[in-house]
This record gives structure tokens, sequence and C-alpha cells, in this order.
């Protein structure tokens, strides 16, 4: 259950960083 919880919490911030990432790289494209 504790391990299922995890991997749900897992799937559910991935895209969360996936943006995160992807806009850090905008931000240094932008930079430069």
């Amino acid at each position: 259950m504790l391990l299922e919880r995890a991997a749900l919490r897992g799937t559910f911030f991935q895209p969360f960083y996936l943006l995160l990432y992807v806009q850090l790289l905008a931000a240094v494209t932008e930079g430069y």
C-alpha cells in the first residue's frame, strides 16, 4: 500500500519536474 502511494506520487510529480526542466532549459537558451 505504501509502495503504491509512492508510485502514484512519482507519476504525479514527474510531469512537474519535466516542465520545470523545460522552463530551465528555455531560460538558459534565452540567456545565451
